[in-house]
Formats: structure tokens, sequence, C-alpha cells
């Protein structure tokens, strides 16, 4: 891959980032405190927690990108990305996250904005600053399998996109 089209590809996943989460913080700056922090009649997470959530993931995938979670290995010989739009069939339906990524019920809607929008900042910078050899280095997930770490751009731009899905469920605009 050429220098030209890994900045291509920074830039493209940054900006799909980016886009997602504006359209999220749009959706979620509709909400007051106190539906921020509603539980839904049928239960599962308020708009304050799916944010907070969101917000989590954002930085332990950042963090992976980056080096300072240490997961990300050289990629093997053998290894060969597979397309995005095929990874992502396997994660539909109902994902259970695990509980180091699970806002407290108790979290509030002004802290999870400021999570969000930290982490938000967060992703673009450790996407800014990866070079194209550890952008190639890979990430193995049960969920995904092994993954470049350009596709957690790409899992974290959906991620964003599935919340903010169920936060329109859940406050019906």
């Amino acid at each position: 891959m050429s220098l030209d089209t890994h900045a291509a590809r920074i830039d493209d996943l940054r900006a799909a980032f980016d886009h997602a989460s504006g359209r999220f913080l749009a959706r979620y700056d509709t909400t007051t405190d106190a539906e921020a922090a509603a539980v839904p009649p049928t239960g599962g997470w308020t708009a304050a927690q799916i944010a907070a959530h969101v917000a989590a993931v954002n930085r332990v995938f950042s963090a992976i990108v980056s080096g300072r979670i240490d997961r990300a290995t050289p990629p093997p010989d053998e290894f060969i990305e597979r397309p995005w739009s095929e990874i992502a069939t396997g994660l539909s339906g109902r994902l259970e996250a695990p509980a180091s990524v699970t806002a407290p019920p108790t979290v509030t809607g002004v802290y999870a904005r400021q999570a969000f929008e930290a982490s938000r900042a967060q992703v673009l910078e450790t996407f800014a600053a990866i070079d194209e050899t550890r952008a190639r280095h890979v990430f193995t997930d049960p969920r995904t399998g092994t993954i470049s770490l350009y596709q957690i751009g790409d899992w974290l731009t959906s991620h964003v996109i599935r919340h903010n899905a169920q936060l329109k469920v859940l406050l019906g605009r």
C-alpha cells in the first residue's frame, strides 16, 4: 500500500467515524437530563448508559490501536483482510457487552455526553497518528475473527451507528 493509499484510508475512516459520532450526538443532545437517565419501561439501558458504553468501547479500541493496550500483533504472512461488510454480518442481532464497557444505571447524561465527546476526539487523534506499519497489525476477537487495525476503525463506526439506532428507538426520534 502506498503512503497516499494509507493516508486516504485513514482520512476515510476518520471521516466516517466523525460523521457517525456527530449524528449520534445530534440525537443524544435532544435528550433532557431526565430522559437521559430514564430506564426504559421494558428494561435495558438508559440513553446515558448507551452513550457511556460507546465512549468506553471507543477508549478501549483507541488504546489497542495506539498500542497502550498490547493486543495487536504483526499480521501473519497469510493474513488477507476480509471485506468489512462480510465481517459486519456476523455482528448482527443482540450482542452482550462485556462488563468492562457497560455503564452503571446511575451514569448521568452530562457525564455520558462528556465521555462520548472525549472518546470521539481520542479515536480521531489515534487514527491520525497511526502509521501504515501499525495500521496493518491485527487484532483477534471472537466476534470478528482476525481484523486489521484499519478495520477497528470500521468497527468503531459500525458500533456508533448501531447504538445511534438503539437510541433512536429508545427516544422515539
